[in-house]
C-alpha cells in the first residue's frame, strides 16, 4: 500500500484508470468488488487471485486485532480503501476488537462513529469489541452504557458481551452491580462462560471471606456452566496461600478425577491448576508427602509441562522429604529427585 493511503474510498472513476488490472479479464479490483467487502456475499467473481487479496487482508486485520495493534489494524484498512475495496462491518469489527484488547476507548469510539458515518450498522460483535475497550480502561459505567444502547438497537449480547461487564465488577468487588449484569444477561439467554463466575471467585478472595468463592463455585455448576481453565485456580488460589489443603482437595476432588474434568465440557488441570495445587501442600503444615507423591505421580502420568513456579514447588517439597527422610519409592529416578 502507499505510504500516505487516501482517508476516502476512491471513486470508481479514479479506480479505473489508476488501479491495476487483477483479473485476466481486465477488471480493475473496484469494478471486481461492487459490493462491501466482508463475506461471500462480497466476491464479485470467482477469480482466485482476487480472493486471495481478500484473503489477506483478513488475516492481516485478524492478526492485529489479537495483538492489540490499532495502528496496523488501522494501516490494513486504509489500504483496503487503496486497492479499491470498501470497508464493511468485518473489517471494522476487527479494528474494534485490536481497540478493545489495548483498552483504547477513544480509538473505539472514534471507529464507531467512522462506521455510522459511512452508513455500516453495527452488530452485537461491533458492541462487543467497545465494551471490551472500556473494562479494560476501568471505565465500567461506560461500558454498561453501551450494553444499554446495544440492547436498545434491538441487539442481543453473548457470553463475552456481558461476561466483560459482569468479571469487570467482580473483580472490582462491585458484586451488587456483577450480579445484577449476571441476572440481566441470564434473562436475556445469554450464554455465559465461566468467565463471569470466576470474577466473582477471584473478588472472595480480594475482598470478602475467601471460602466464598465456594458458594460461587456451587452456583456455577447450578447454572450448568462448565467450568474452564482458570475456574479452579480462581477459587482455591487464595485458599492454597494460607495453607488450606483441606479446602483445595475438596475442590479438586469436586472438579477433577486423576486430574481428568469430572463435568462435561470443563476443562483437565493444566500447569497452574497443578501449581496451585503443590503451592497448598508447600504453604501446609505439615507437610504432606504422601499427597504430595500422589501428585507428582500424577503429574507424570498426564506429562503436565512444568514452569519455574512448578520447579520451584517441587523443590520445597523436596527439601522436606529429605528432612523427614521420606523416600519417594512409587516416582521413577529422574522425574523430580535425583
Amino acid at each position: 500500500p502507499p505510504s500516505s493511503p487516501p482517508s476516502s474510498s476512491p471513486s470508481s472513476s479514479e479506480s479505473s484508470s489508476s488501479l491495476p488490472s487483477l483479473s485476466p479479464s481486465g477488471q480493475s479490483r473496484h469494478d471486481t468488488y461492487t459490493r462491501k467487502w466482508g463475506g461471500r456475499e462480497d466476491l464479485g467473481n470467482e477469480d482466485p487471485a482476487n480472493e486471495h487479496i481478500i484473503q489477506h487482508f483478513s488475516d492481516a486485520m485478524r492478526a492485529c486485532a489479537r495483538q492489540g495493534d490499532i495502528k496496523a489494524a488501522e494501516k490494513c484498512l486504509r489500504a483496503m480503501e487503496a486497492a479499491g475495496l470498501t470497508p464493511g462491518e468485518k473489517s471494522y469489527n476487527k479494528v474494534l476488537a485490536a481497540c478493545g484488547r489495548k483498552g483504547d476507548l477513544k480509538e473505539a469510539q472514534r471507529f464507531f462513529s467512522e462506521m455510522e458515518e459511512r452508513g455500516i450498522s453495527p452488530t452485537a460483535k461491533t458492541y462487543t469489541a467497545v465494551i471490551h475497550a472500556c473494562t479494560r480502561a476501568g471505565r465500567l459505567e461506560a461500558a454498561t452504557e453501551w450494553a444499554r444502547q446495544m440492547e436498545r438497537r434491538g441487539l442481543e449480547g453473548d457470553g463475552v458481551s456481558y461476561g466483560a461487564i459482569i468479571h469487570a465488577f467482580a473483580k472490582e468487588g462491585r458484586f451488587h452491580e456483577a450480579e445484577f449484569w449476571l441476572e440481566r444477561a441470564k434473562k436475556r439467554g445469554a450464554q455465559l462462560s465461566a468467565f463471569s463466575y470466576n470474577g466473582f471467585m477471584i473478588a472472595c478472595g480480594r475482598f470478602w471471606d475467601m471460602f466464598d468463592g465456594l458458594k460461587w463455585l456451587d452456583r456455577m455448576i447450578q447454572d450448568s456452566v462448565p467450568p474452564d481453565n482458570y475456574t479452579f485456580v480462581s477459587v482455591a488460589l487464595p485458599l492454597a496461600r494460607q495453607g488450606q489443603l483441606g479446602a483445595v482437595l475438596q475442590i479438586r476432588n469436586r472438579l477433577f478425577e486423576k486430574g481428568r474434568a469430572k463435568i462435561a465440557g470443563g476443562a483437565d488441570m493444566d500447569t497452574h491448576a497443578y501449581n496451585c495445587l503443590l503451592l497448598a501442600l508447600k504453604a501446609s503444615h505439615p507437610i504432606r508427602l504422601d499427597i504430595a507423591e500422589d501428585v507428582l505421580l500424577e503429574m507424570v502420568q498426564n506429562k503436565v509441562e512444568m514452569d519455574s513456579h512448578t520447579q520451584k514447588h517441587i523443590q520445597s517439597i523436596e527439601k522436606a522429604a529429605r528432612r523427614e527422610g521420606y523416600l519417594f519409592s512409587r516416582l521413577k529416578q529422574g522425574h523430580f529427585f535425583r
